[in-house]
């Protein structure tokens, strides 16, 4: 990881809070492992924003057309395990102050239970249906938060379930 000030981690948590997308992608064609992800997309014109933070923890730039030839995009994706521990380090030690936060606190559990008990190799060789269970809760606990209004008194039963030795 590229050394840098915390005031550029500060910002970078701040904009994860406002433009970032924390996620647990389905299972790909060919597997049957879902992946925790993190995206940000920007207009293309915006792309070193995106290139700095690509330094510091990893991921994919991508550039395209959005909506046809009128929209140029860039999206930074993380989805390895590697560069998605190093971003729960970075937020956990800058964290998240708006109603993601919420998200994130899931989006990390999930990112855990992915590098402990998760199989290695990205072929569904040992991925335990326990393990494929607690990851669509993350999932749907995610999803439940995504949506307008969600409560941070609802109970969370990610909490519960995460407890549970696989």
């Amino acid at each position: 990881m590229v050394q840098t000030d915390d005031a550029f981690l500060n910002w970078l948590a701040g904009f994860a809070d406002g433009e970032g997308c924390f996620a647990i992608d389905r299972p790909r064609k060919g597997t049957n492992i879902p992946r925790a992800s993190f995206r940000i997309g920007l207009r293309d014109d915006d792309a070193a924003v995106l290139a700095e933070i690509q330094a510091v923890i990893g991921g994919y730039l991508y550039r395209g057309r959005k909506n046809g030839p009128y929209s140029p995009i860039a999206m930074l994706q993380i989805t390895n395990r590697t560069d998605c521990l190093r971003l729960v380090e970075v937020l956990d030690s800058h964290p998240l102050r708006a109603k993601k936060r919420r998200e994130f606190a899931v989006w990390r559990e999930a990112v855990r239970c992915w590098a402990e008990k998760g199989p290695h190799g990205g072929r569904s060789n040992g991925a335990s249906p326990e393990y494929l269970a607690l990851m669509d809760d993350f999932r749907s606990e995610l999803h439940r938060l995504k949506g307008y209004g969600a409560l941070e008194s609802v109970p969370n039963p990610i909490k519960q379930v995460a407890t549970v030795a696989i």
